[in-house]
């Protein structure tokens, strides 16, 4: 069974996490976070691939696997998809944008005013950058900024809205299969506010791989 959670441990962290996690990354110029994230989702890291017809034989550890699959309760297709929804809205919700190219003077309470018809859940503004990072309620809303603000002029300044770089999501694996998502809150919810936090669910069974 696996998951994802997404954690930040401070104020420091919603201020400077502008960019992939600092863990080892391949020599390979054109690695691509994003990408290697979509990849895992979609079943592509045969760490967490479905077992092919007959694998399950093949170590005692994959026979005891598949008797623990066959012990989970069937799911109806409606049902399988639901949670198959759940998990794609957690892994796009993306709440956090970058603002730039602000006046040198702009304040924290005009950006703010600016997204007033949004709800902030945390703004920072950086005047020698002339940039602000916001964290807004949830994906759908941070989408919305980002087409309504986009190349918006403010105080004759064109402002740039994008998404602040993919955040890094750390992958939990080998968790019981009976865990339930509050569980698994309840577990990593000690190291950190919860930036994002999902179960990985299999597009076959339903069920948490």
């Amino acid at each position: 069974m696996a998951a994802a959670v997404s954690v930040s441990n401070s104020v420091k962290d919603e201020s400077t996490d502008t960019g992939p996690s600092s863990a080892p990354r391949p020599l390979n110029g054109n690695y691509d976070l994003a990408a290697e994230q979509e990849n895992w989702m979609a079943g592509g890291d045969r760490r967490f691939s479905e077992l092919s017809p007959g694998a399950e034989d093949a170590t005692p550890g994959r026979e005891c696997q598949r008797r623990v699959d066959d012990d989970l309760t069937s799911l109806s297709p409606k049902e399988i998809e639901s949670r198959l929804e759940r998990m794609r809205r957690e892994f796009y919700n993306r709440r956090k944008i970058i603002i730039k190219n602000l006046p040198s003077d702009v304040s924290n309470q005009e950006v703010h005013e600016l997204l007033g018809s949004y709800d902030l859940k945390y703004c920072f503004v950086d005047k020698y950058k002339g940039t602000a990072f916001v964290t807004l309620l949830n994906g759908e809303q941070a989408q919305c900024a980002i087409k309504e603000f986009h190349q918006y002029v403010l105080r004759d300044r064109e402002i740039s809205v994008q998404l602040q770089p993919t955040d890094a999501l750390l992958c939990i694996a080998n968790l019981p299969p009976v865990f339930t998502q509050q569980q698994f809150e309840e577990l990593v919810r000690p190291f950190g506010n919860l930036e994002r936090c999902f179960l990985v669910y299999s597009a076959t069974t339903g069920h948490s791989k």
